[in-house]
């Protein structure tokens, strides 16, 4: 059965659902497969943050962009 992925609400949130999943893997004696599993997730959880990183840096660009065409 495949489970059903949920995006995170936001950047902020992710980082720290990220945060935690390091902090389990790291002081948890985790079963392998549950180690895998959080694996998984941190993995999704990269990827949504550096989409929303490379989202939030193109947007910046466009500021400055436009400021610099006021000037």
């Amino acid at each position: 059965m495949e489970k059903k992925i949920i995006e995170p609400k936001n950047y902020e949130t992710a980082v720290k659902e990220l945060n935690t999943i390091v902090q389990q893997i790291e002081e948890s004696d985790l079963s392998l497969e549950k180690m895998i599993e959080l694996y998984e997730k941190g993995k999704l959880l990269l990827a949504y943050c550096e989409k929303q990183l490379n989202r939030f840096e193109e947007k910046i660009e466009v500021i400055n962009r436009k400021n610099q065409e006021t000037f």
